[in-house]
């Protein structure tokens, strides 16, 4: 300006350098940036924390010039890259040994102690390890046992044998007990220790006023008249001797015994038989024959009876067998027979099978004036004259054929059938070919297999090919599963089915406000003009093409230059020779 265009505007006077200090030039200016900001007219902060300088996960928190990284617990330092060592405070007590972690540690507690910082002594008491009721003291890694009297050893375990001094004397026996022992002496010593000799006559062992006379160990009783004994305690039996004859029972008394006799006997000793014949029982000039407590009468040949009072009859006895009537005849009878029997005494069952009566192989059975005929299978009738039909009578099930046999039939049974008479549907799953888990279902000579989910075929032995409906999109290949598949998706790919496009921009941030455009297995940024790089972090330099001429300073922006040029130059890129004479200065 000025009226030979003699003054150079001063394009910095409106300040337009927010955060810089500006330098005029011709026709312009050029801030100079305090440090951390950019931008024509510095008004940009820069982002000290786009390089990620924080470590270990830390926080960076950005400032003008300068960055603050908040560290995560158990790290420190400017850049949060030195861990905190928890073990230099020393906090494991006895002698542990202190194991560094991120934000913590471990104390390796020695023997005997435990707890966090190794602070506690175990208390080895604790499982009550001494027995009989001894006391336990507490250790380091240790306990001492305090035994009760009578007890020893580590854990008291230990009965003392109050028996090792031998104290029973006179070959007493010793039993150990705690804290004592008990002497068991032989017979004839007593005492603590068996030193005492038993007057065995102190307990009066000796009754009914015997007299006791002391031994070593035993003793003697003098009896009074009519006890005996050891210990006079029984009174004698004057029937030991067995006084009493024939049979007769002894009763003893105080001083003598008693004989009671048994029958047909008498006597102070029953040794008297007594005659039953005296008295003569016998009549009709029977013979007596005396016996011990009886008689036997010998009677005349029409005489009978225990003492011959009777006549004799000879139907008496019974001599007609099977009903038959009995006729007196003396001194003979007569039997008269029923129908059927035969013979004196009509014991002679008469033979009606003789005659061989029964056809076809029965069996006659002779009865009391008949018989019977017992057949053979398939035979029937009073005499098994006729032939049974067994197909008649039961036939076979199930559409079997039946043929009649001799005293039987047989049934040719249709297929899926057996037994006698094809009644047995034949299980044809007890020997199936069902596999793979499958369900058998028996039929009629036949079975059917139920099979199981992903399977197939008569005997469920083939894998359906879930594959075979190519249900994988966007897949390299169908894996065949047992009733399922698995698709190995292409890159960039996810899904049941590979049917979903992976997002790859989720976990992407393009920088510079560039844009993410999701792509297969990639992305793109694009990124504002001025940046570029796979994530618009690279501030393009145009100043690299030296675009300022006339050695001008070139001063790179965000998607621009600018050129400082030499005093005599101007314009964008410093290509103006200033023509200094065009104003005419020179005067006079």
């Amino acid at each position: 300006t000025g009226d030979n265009c003699e003054i150079d505007i001063d394009e910095c006077s409106s300040s337009p350098c927010v955060n810089g200090t500006c330098t005029d030039g011709i026709d312009g200016y050029t801030c100079v940036c305090t440090p951390g900001f950019t931008g024509e007219d510095c008004s940009t902060d820069i982002d000290d924390c786009e390089v990620n300088p924080c470590s270990n996960g830390a926080e960076c928190i950005d400032g003008v010039n300068l960055f603050r990284c908040n560290c995560l617990s158990g790290y420190s330092g400017v850049l949060c890259d030195i861990e905190i060592d928890e073990c230099e405070p020393r906090p494991c007590a006895n002698n542990a040994t202190c194991t560094d972690l991120v934000a913590s540690y471990v104390c390796n507690c020695n023997a005997g102690y435990t707890g966090t910082h190794c602070e506690e002594n175990i208390d080895d008491c604790d499982v009550s390890p001494c027995a009989n009721s001894g006391t336990c003291a507490d250790g380091i890694n240790s306990y001492t046992c305090l035994c009760n009297e009578g007890f020893t050893g580590d854990d008291c375990e230990v009965n003392v044998d109050d028996c090792a001094s031998t104290p029973c004397a006179n070959n007493g026996t010793c039993v150990d007990a705690v804290a004592a022992y008990l002497c068991e002496c032989v017979s004839g010593y007593a005492g603590t220790n068996c030193t005492e000799d038993f007057d065995e006559c102190s307990s009066s062992p000796c009754q009914n006023g015997g007299t006791c006379k002391d031994m070593f160990d035993s003793y003697t009783c003098t009896c009074n008249q009519g006890y005996t004994g050891v210990n006079c305690e029984a009174e004698m039996d004057h029937c030991a001797t067995s006084p009493c004859s024939n049979g007769a029972t002894c009763i003893d008394k105080h001083l003598d015994f008693e004989c009671q006799c048994g029958p047909g006997y008498e006597g102070v000793s029953c040794e008297t038989e007594i005659n039953e014949c005296a008295s003569s029982p016998c009549v009709n000039n029977g013979t007596c024959y005396d016996q011990v407590d009886g008689y036997i009468c010998l009677c005349m040949d029409e005489y009978t009876g225990t003492n011959c009072e009777s006549m004799f009859s000879p139907c008496e006895s019974t001599p007609c067998h099977n009903g038959a009537t009995c006729t007196d005849k003396y001194p003979d009878y007569e039997c008269i027979c029923p129908t059927g029997y035969g013979g004196s005494t009509c014991s002679i069952n008469l033979p009606e099978c003789a005659s061989n009566p029964c056809n076809n192989g029965g069996t006659c059975v002779d009865g009391i004036g008949n018989f019977s005929c017992s057949c053979l299978s398939g035979f029937e009738g009073e005499l098994c004259e006729a032939q049974i039909n067994e197909c008649e009578r039961s036939g076979c099930e199930n559409g079997g054929r039946c043929t009649d046999t001799y005293g039987g039939f047989n049934c040719d049974c249709p297929p899926g059938y057996n037994g006698t008479r094809c009644e047995v549907n034949i299980d044809d799953c007890a020997t199936h070919g069902c596999t793979n888990g499958s369900e058998c279902v028996d039929g009629i000579a036949t079975y059917t297999c139920n099979c199981l989910s992903g399977y197939t075929g008569p005997t469920c032995s083939e894998d359906v090919d879930e594959c075979s409906s190519n249900p994988c999109l966007n897949a390299l290949n169908c894996n065949n599963l047992v009733d399922d598949y698995m698709c190995e998706c292409q890159d960039g790919f996810t899904g049941k089915n590979c049917e979903i496009n992976i997002d790859d921009c989720e976990n992407v941030t393009c920088l510079n406000d560039g844009g993410c455009v999701d792509g297969v297995a990639g992305f793109i940024c694009n990124c504002p003009d001025g940046f570029s790089g796979g994530v618009c972090e690279i501030d393009v330099d145009e100043c690299a093409s030296d675009p300022c001429q006339s050695s001008g300073t070139c001063m790179d922006d965000v998607n621009s230059y600018s050129c400082q040029c030499q005093t005599g130059y101007a314009g964008t890129n410093c290509e103006l020779d200033i023509d200094e004479c065009i104003n005419s200065p020179c005067q006079n």
